[in-house]
């Protein structure tokens, strides 16, 4: 699998953090404590346009820092959704977050 399609980017990941272990360990569980948080504040923000939106900004910049890309671009695109796309986008981030825990695991 490429970087492109992993749930992971690890050369992001150890050029964030140097190459230190110890700190990506840190690093990406901050990251396993926060993106369930922002994934359910998207799920009660539905109907709230500032909120989903400054949640799902939050979630991208997140996502970006850690290397999760996949979950950083559908955060993007969660940002920027009509409401009418929101609870697909909301299935498709709660999918990808999935992914990324289960790559977080193998670090």
């Amino acid at each position: 699998m490429s970087n492109d399609d992993a749930a992971l980017d690890r050369d992001h990941l150890d050029a964030y953090t140097d190459g230190d272990k110890s700190l990506q360990r840190e690093v990406l569980s901050l990251f396993a404590e926060q993106a369930p948080r922002y994934i359910a504040s998207l799920a009660r923000a539905l109907d709230d346009d500032e909120a989903w939106r400054r949640t799902a900004h939050r979630l991208k910049g997140a996502a970006r820092a850690v290397g999760a890309r996949r979950l950083a671009d559908g955060a993007a695109a969660a940002e920027v959704a009509p409401p009418t796309d929101r609870q697909d986008l909301l299935r498709a981030l709660e999918t990808e977050w999935r992914r990324v825990e289960d790559a977080i695991r193998l670090v």
